[in-house]
């Protein structure tokens, strides 16, 4: 057998034949027309990429597709400039030739001295291979259950409403205005910390993001009076303990202080009903990766830990800073 590793092109023709090798990949029901979706989503629609960044490489054996990992475009920010990030993405080689799979990776690897590099969503197997590698890794996510609003029925509705009640008395009551993507609204990353990289927040990323093919999501923000964007949510549903919940997978806030953020997810536990993703939620899910949120725990807010496998790489001119981290990263949710 002989096998070539090709990058992908952009041509109709070369899409279709990669839409069909992931569509008829072993275990996988999603069909031809979700993998189109997905493969636009990450290269067509998206505001960062370009068409001088690769899109990731496939594995051909005598010819034919057996493997592939994907590269979504990403921006990062730090101390004013913008730094491009590639968020490695489905990893996958016919089991018959995975021992020809790993130069796909040294790829992606070797492009380390000019790109962030991402990889959220790996598997054990791909987890070793990152160790082994020295990238960095965030492996705890602190997760706080903040009672939502009207949750619950009979007993359970008044321990809700309790733990609801004291989240309202320890949470910021700063009045906000709030936003939609759809409202007028403009963004400054000036506040952002000289020794941090941080995504690069923009309005057409929020939009891309929050529209993607797979699980809805919305994004609910607030602005100060100048209209800048000061604090944000993204938010999705999942299923935590057999509970529906509405998971935070995204937040930002403009000020060390976070008194927007905190009132912000006091107004979706209190008026839940203000979104338009609808469900029998129970909680409000914020995610939070590496850094602290709140000083202590809010009470009445019950507090987890979980395990996380968020890996990333800086380039050289990088190096020694620290990387906020976030759920919504790389090809989480994408």
């Amino acid at each position: 057998m002989k096998h070539n590793i090709e990058s992908i092109a952009n041509e109709a023709p070369a899409r279709q034949e990669l839409v069909q090798f992931l569509a008829g990949f072993s275990d996988e029901n999603r069909g031809q027309v979700f993998w189109r979706n997905r493969l636009a989503f990450w290269w067509d629609e998206n505001p960062f990429s370009t068409p001088d960044l690769p899109k990731g490489w496939v594995l051909r054996c005598d010819g034919a597709i057996v493997g592939f990992l994907g590269l979504i475009p990403f921006e990062y920010t730090c101390r004013g400039q913008v730094h491009r990030a590639l968020a490695a993405t489905t990893w996958r080689v016919a089991k018959e030739h995975r021992n020809a799979s790993l130069p796909m990776f040294m790829k992606w690897h070797q492009l380390g001295s000019q790109f962030i590099l991402l990889d959220t969503t790996p598997n054990t197997e791909v987890s070793k291979i990152l160790d082994r590698f020295g990238y960095r890794l965030q492996n705890t996510v602190s997760k706080y259950f903040f009672p939502l609003r009207g949750a619950g029925r009979g007993v359970k509705d008044l321990a809700q409403s309790g733990l609801n009640l004291l989240n309202r008395l320890f949470l910021s009551r700063r009045p906000l205005k709030i936003v939609a993507l759809k409202d007028a609204f403009h963004i400054n990353q000036g506040y952002a910390a000289p020794d941090r990289v941080e995504k690069h927040i923009s309005r057409e990323y929020l939009t891309w993001y929050c529209n993607s093919p797979d699980v809805p999501k919305e994004f609910i923000g607030c602005v100060d009076q100048d209209g800048a964007l000061s604090a944000y949510l993204i938010l999705q549903p999942e299923k935590y303990a057999e509970q529906d919940v509405l998971s935070v997978i995204d937040y930002f806030n403009a000020r060390s202080e976070r008194d927007e953020l905190a009132a912000l997810i006091r107004h979706v536990s209190v008026h839940p009903e203000s979104l338009s993703l609808r469900g029998n939620f129970s909680f409000l899910l914020v995610n939070v990766l590496g850094e602290v949120v709140f000083v202590r725990k809010p009470p009445g807010v019950i507090y987890r830990e979980s395990d996380a496998k968020h890996y990333y790489s800086l380039p050289g001119q990088l190096a020694g800073l620290k990387k906020r981290c976030v759920l919504a990263e790389g090809d989480y949710g994408c």
